[in-house]
């Protein structure tokens, strides 16, 4: 990109990015009360206030967050993950007074711009999209194309109603046949009993209610304390690291358990419990 505000590093401080900004650094140099899902959903509420703040609201469009945004899991260095749907007659103009200042603030975006057809056209072709969908939020715009999303997906979703669970087996499965032996070092994102683990199974209960069921099973306890430990502790490594670090390494552990207000032995056990009850907890797929 060759305009003037990503050639000016900052920049993006003082303006409507400036709350996330602090709140950001605030945590990176020490740990809030709440535990990681609380630190999650602050981070996340302050970019939504931004994000709306810097959104150039056209007739015919909508702003919404997807993927772990979407489901308000916003760790101190995750990308942001947003798509911007329109009606067809907008333009990428719109979308460059969020982007800009993005870019600008250093922070890395997963972005796309669709109409709501090609949206459901790519979540049918695609397990990766279908399920950064599943748990969409609006930030800004017209709910009533967000609303049409929904409902194209979830007429997508009742007329194919094994390939989701399907998808989500096999990917555990990969996971599993990828780390047999558990590791010295675990990736708390995509490795074995990691976020994905637990993601799966989210879908899966989002899939139920597309699908009319309003009786899926809510997560119990054990597995919403791996959830809370998982993003806890990937938190931690975003802190003491300075970017989107998800292996939790032998290396790290002292400044982990620092940051945590811990020591690296207890940090270690609740990492432990913690990928073993999403593993359990998997099973129920």
């Amino acid at each position: 990109m060759t305009s003037a505000l990503i050639q000016e590093p900052g920049r993006g401080r003082d303006g409507p990015l400036a709350e996330f900004l602090e709140l950001r650094s605030e945590f990176e140099r020490r740990r809030p009360p709440g535990g990681g899902t609380e630190i999650c959903r602050q981070l996340t509420d302050a970019l939504d206030r931004a994000l709306a703040n810097l959104y150039d609201d056209r007739p015919g469009t909508a702003l919404v967050a997807v993927g772990g945004y979407g489901r308000r899991e916003q760790c101190l260095w995750s990308d942001v993950d947003i798509m911007f749907l329109h009606d067809g007659s907008s333009s990428a103009a719109g979308a460059q007074a969020v982007l800009y200042p993005l870019w600008d603030a250093r922070l890395k975006v997963g972005h796309s711009m669709r109409t709501v057809r090609e949206a459901g056209s790519v979540s049918r072709e695609s397990f990766e999209t279908l399920t950064s969908l599943l748990h969409p939020r609006l930030i800004a715009g017209d709910p009533d194309l967000l609303n049409e999303l929904i409902d194209r997906i979830g007429r997508w979703l009742r007329s194919d109603r094994a390939r989701v669970t399907s998808a989500i087996v096999a990917e555990e499965r990969e996971r599993r046949h990828r780390e047999p032996f558990r590791l010295l070092a675990a990736d708390l994102k995509s490795g074995r009993g990691g976020l994905r683990t637990l993601q799966g199974i989210e879908w899966d209960r989002r899939r139920l209610e597309f699908l009319g069921r309003d009786d899926p099973v809510p997560p119990g306890a054990e597995e919403a304390a791996a959830l809370e430990t998982l993003l806890d502790v990937r938190n931690a490594l975003h802190a003491v690291t300075g970017r989107a670090t998800d292996v939790y390494t032998f290396e790290l552990a002292p400044r982990v358990a620092e940051w945590l207000g811990s020591d690296r032995r207890s940090t270690g056990t609740r990492v432990y419990r913690a990928v073993r009850a999403a593993e359990t907890a998997a099973r129920e797929l």
